[in-house]
């Protein structure tokens, strides 16, 4: 009798905690999940304007319909040379809406030549972590 109840007490505490590594599995994939059904579409609209001298670029980003909360966008700056800098900005935007950015890049290897300007959006969990996006719009500054 004793030996039948400690061997269902040793059975019940083995499903727990096995039940406590599986959750945290299903909730970390499911927050995986939720971010790659994120959409959205983002541009790099005009004026965009490049001060070489100062080392500044300014431009607008517009989003387009789409599922999601954007909390901000890591934009990327790629030289003739092939350096880059990555910028984040927590500047949230919300669908149909076009907001101004302005990126410095003076203390960073990146020349006054620029090749590209990247942004990759940056998403909120309803967990409140932050996942990145892949890049949704790259801008070419040799078509000026």
């Amino acid at each position: 009798m004793i030996t039948t109840v400690l061997l269902i007490l040793i059975v019940l505490t083995a499903i727990i905690i096995l039940w406590v590594y599986v959750r945290a599995f299903i909730q970390k994939s499911s927050q995986e999940i939720g971010t790659d059904s994120f959409s959205g579409s983002f541009d790099i609209v005009s004026p965009i304007t490049h001060n070489p001298v100062s080392k500044v670029v300014d431009f607008h980003i517009r989003r387009n319909p789409g599922e999601g909360t954007v909390i901000g966008f890591t934009i990327i700056l790629d030289d003739v040379d092939g350096n880059r800098v990555n910028n984040i900005s927590k500047n949230p935007i919300e669908q149909l809406q076009t907001k101004p950015f302005s990126i410095p890049y003076k203390n960073s290897a990146v020349s006054s030549e620029l090749n590209t300007l990247s942004i990759a959006p940056i998403y909120g969990t309803s967990s409140g972590t932050e996942k990145q996006g892949p890049i949704a719009s790259v801008y070419e500054f040799n078509s000026l």
